[in-house]
């Protein structure tokens, strides 16, 4: 089993309302402006835009490029207090986002990147403070848990191949593992997905076969399996097998978050003889 260290980005994707006037920004002795990256829901990039009230210090709203730096926003970790929802920040310094604040809609700002301003919204606050571990933690519990095997491949002829001949490599791929678990902080559920997506053969000789998930039917048993390579030389080859990793998540059918995931590897030499003709008589 491989234990999993990464680091994950997360951005808070928005719903999109009518046009307005950068003036229509709400502005509050609790908070103040500030940029986050979101995600577009059109494009599916990260844009930055969203203004935030943060600490009660002011500061005039305006576009990307004016006012404060440019802060990311981790996603859907918080908690209410009456009818004023927070969200926390990342960046060099730490505090609380005012969200929504006496059972109203706080209108902030955000360009999709194609000249279109619109306004987004969250709804308000209707449930009491929630205390909640952030939702990558309970993702990398999963991942810790399960066990990114290694190929097992059966490779024939076994141990001796033949110049003019070829060798088939049979692996079997796990299933793919989905999961859904709770959310820590409000309601909603996290979802859960690791898969091989390719398998890599590297042959010895400069040969190299990618066989991707929806190709995995090739492999069979012998004599059904059709992954496999003609030898040319007379030698000793290190035959290498990788499976491919994806593993993602995301929260209440948001945009899918990738963690970067190792292959995992096999490798055997693997001796090619030369077949020579013998004159009789």
């Amino acid at each position: 089993m491989r234990r999993l260290i990464v680091v994950l980005g997360l951005a808070l994707a928005i719903s999109v309302g009518a046009p307005g006037s950068v003036e229509d920004v709400h502005a509050g002795e609790n908070y103040v402006c500030w940029y986050v990256e979101v995600v577009d829901p059109f494009s599916g990039k990260l844009v930055p835009g969203m203004r935030c009230r943060i600490d009660g210090t002011i500061h005039e709203p305006g576009f990307p490029g004016e006012g404060p730096v440019e802060v990311p926003m981790v996603y859907d970790l918080g908690f209410v207090d009456g009818n004023e929802c927070y969200y926390r920040r990342s960046g060099p310094a730490s505090g609380w986002v005012v969200r929504g604040r006496n059972g109203t809609l706080l209108n902030f700002w955000w360009d999709t990147g194609n000249g279109f301003i619109g306004d987004a919204w969250i709804d308000q606050c209707t449930k009491e403070p929630v205390p909640g571990q952030p939702p990558i933690t309970l993702v990398y519990g999963v991942l810790d848990n399960y066990e990114f095997v290694e190929p097992t491949p059966d490779v024939v002829p076994d141990g001796i191949g033949l110049t003019g001949a070829r060798t088939y490599i049979y692996v079997d791929p796990p299933d793919p593992f989905f999961d859904q678990l709770n959310s820590p902080v409000g309601p909603g559920f996290i979802d859960i997905e690791i898969r091989v997506v390719a398998v890599e053969i590297d042959w010895g000789d400069d040969a190299i076969s990618t066989i991707p998930e929806s190709q995995f039917g090739l492999f069979a048993p012998h004599p059904d399996g059709e992954v496999g390579h003609p030898w040319e030389t007379k030698d000793v080859y290190t035959l290498g097998v990788d499976y491919e990793w994806l593993a993602r998540w995301r929260v209440n059918g948001g945009p899918w978050q990738i963690i970067d995931i190792p292959n995992t590897e096999w490798e055997t030499p693997y001796q090619v003889d030369e077949v020579v003709g013998r004159r009789s008589g």
